[in-house]
C-alpha cells in the first residue's frame, strides 16, 4: 500500500509482463515455429557479422580490452545460443551448418560477455553429460556419431576463434578463468560481481518484509532515490516483482515447456536451457525479444495437442 501512488506505472508493469501469455489466445502452428526459427538464425547471424565486420574496421586485435565497450553488447547472447542450438538440431548436413555454427560462435564471443562464454560452456556440457546418460542406457551407432562429431567441430571452432582472435581469449582469460582459478568475488558495488551481491541483498531485503505478493509488479527502481536500477538476474525480477506465489507459477510454467520441448524440439530445448542459464546473471525473457520467444514457445506447445 505504500507504493499506491504508483498505480499507472503498477498498471504498465503488469500489462508488460503480462504480455509474455499474450500468444495463448492467438493461434500459434507449425509454420509459426519454423518462421521463428530462420528468423533467429537470420538475426543472429546479421549480427555476429555486423559485429565482426566493427571488430576489425576498429582495428581487430589491437583493440584489446577497448573491444568490450565498442564490440561487446550482453543483451543478444542468449538469442545467438538458442540459434546455435536451432541450428545444430534442425539444420540439414553440409558446409552451410559448419558455417554457421562458426558465424554463430564468433558472435557469442564478440559479445565479450562472460555470461555467454557460460551458458555456452553449462549447456554443451548437459548436453554432452544427457548425451552420455542417453547412449549407456541405449546405445546408439548413429547418437554416438553425432555426439563425437559436435564436440569435433565446436572444438575445432574454439581453436580457429584463438587463431584469429587471440586478444578476445586474452579478455575472458583475464575477466573469468582468473575469477574462477583465485575463487575470489569483488565485493565492491561498482563492480559487475558486487553489484549483483549488493542488488541480490537488496531483493531479499524487501522481500522480508512483503514475501508472498513481492512490488506488485513494479521494478527494483522503487527501492532508490533516483527511481532506476536492475537485477541483473531474470528469476530475481521475477521474484521481485511477483513474490513467492508469482515466482513458483513462473517456474511450474517453465517447467511444464521444459517438458513439452524435450520430447518435441531438441533445439529449442536445449536454448531454452541455455537461456535459463544466461538468465542467472541477466534479464532475458523480460526483454522483448525474449519475451516474444518464450511467449511463441509457450502458445505453440500448448496448443500443440488442438493443432
Amino acid at each position: 500500500t505504500e507504493y499506491v501512488d504508483y498505480y499507472y506505472r503498477r498498471t504498465a508493469s503488469f500489462l508488460i509482463f503480462m504480455t509474455t501469455f499474450s500468444f495463448s489466445f492467438v493461434r500459434v502452428i507449425e509454420s509459426d515455429i519454423k518462421n521463428l526459427k530462420y528468423a533467429l538464425i537470420i538475426t543472429s547471424v546479421a549480427l555476429s557479422l555486423a559485429a565482426l565486420y566493427k571488430f576489425i574496421a576498429l582495428g581487430g586485435n589491437s583493440l584489446g580490452y577497448l573491444a568490450k565497450g565498442e564490440v561487446g553488447s550482453q543483451r543478444y547472447g542468449f538469442v545467438y545460443l538458442i540459434a546455435l542450438w536451432i541450428v545444430i538440431f534442425d539444420w540439414k548436413k553440409g558446409y552451410l551448418k559448419n558455417t554457421l555454427i562458426l558465424i554463430l560462435l564468433i558472435g557469442l564471443v564478440l559479445t565479450f560477455s562472460r555470461s555467454s562464454i557460460v551458458s555456452l560452456v553449462l549447456s554443451f556440457l548437459l548436453f554432452f553429460y544427457s548425451s552420455t546418460i542417453r547412449n549407456l542406457k541405449k546405445p546408439s551407432l548413429k547418437s554416438f556419431t553425432n555426439f563425437l562429431k559436435y564436440t569435433l567441430i565446436i572444438i575445432l571452432s574454439i581453436i580457429i576463434l584463438f587463431l584469429l582472435f587471440p586478444s578476445i581469449f586474452q579478455f575472458f582469460d583475464n575477466r573469468l578463468l582468473t575469477l574462477l582459478t583465485n575463487r575470489t568475488i569483488n565485493l565492491d558495488q561498482n563492480s559487475s560481481e558486487g553489484y549483483r551481491i549488493f542488488m541480490l541483498k537488496m531483493v531479499f531485503d524487501f522481500l522480508s518484509q512483503n514475501p508472498l505478493f513481492g512490488s506488485g509488479f513494479l521494478g527494483v527502481w522503487i527501492m532508490f532515490l533516483d527511481q532506476s536500477g536492475s537485477t541483473h538476474n531474470q528469476y530475481l525480477d521475477v521474484l521481485f516483482r511477483t513474490g513467492l506465489i508469482g515466482f513458483l507459477c513462473y517456474i511450474i510454467i517453465l517447467y511444464k515447456l521444459l517438458i513439452k520441448l524435450v520430447r518435441e524440439d531438441k533445439g529449442l530445448y536445449w536454448g531454452i536451457v541455455g537461456t535459463l542459464i544466461y538468465g542467472m546473471v541477466h534479464e532475458t525473457f523480460k526483454l522483448s525479444y525474449g519475451t516474444f520467444i518464450l511467449s511463441t514457445a509457450i502458445a505453440y506447445y500448448l496448443q500443440k495437442k488442438n493443432n
